[in-house]
């Protein structure tokens, strides 16, 4: 289970890369924010009582191997990490994630920042999550 909080939560682009995915619902990842680091890359960071939202995909594992081979272009270092996320129906499991190392910056890219908005709103994340992603612009 890979959980995709940025443009890999667009169902193009996650089948470009992982042509088997599959859907498996909307996840809450507690007590992390969703930020931009000095590249402009998407990130999460550690921050209690926050949230970041996004999607959960199933993969094979020729998919998760395909993936990660596209993080490590896009990203250069990165970190994989299982953490624990929740569903909408408030069941938990565990996922992998990517992580790009560094503080966070306040200016996003604003293509970026613009794609998961989209996505977000596409897959009517909460409407206050929408909100904190809309305010990084300013």
């Amino acid at each position: 289970m890979y959980f995709a909080f940025a443009d890999n939560m667009d169902e193009n682009i996650i089948r470009k890369i992982c042509p088997g995915v599959s859907f498996e619902g909307v996840a809450e990842l507690p007590d992390h924010k969703f930020v931009f680091n000095k590249l402009g890359k998407a990130t999460i960071i550690e921050e209690a009582n926050s949230s970041v939202w996004g999607i959960i995909w199933c993969l094979s594992c020729k998919d998760i191997y395909r993936l990660d081979k596209k993080e490590k272009e896009d990203l250069g270092v990165f970190e994989k990490l299982n953490q624990t996320v929740r569903l909408l129906d408030g069941n938990t499991l565990e996922a992998f994630l990517y992580l790009t190392p560094s503080t966070p910056e306040p200016r996003p890219n604003p293509d970026l920042l613009e794609h998961v908005v989209e996505q977000a709103t596409f897959w009517s994340l909460p409407s206050d999550y929408i909100s904190y992603l809309k305010s990084l612009a300013a």
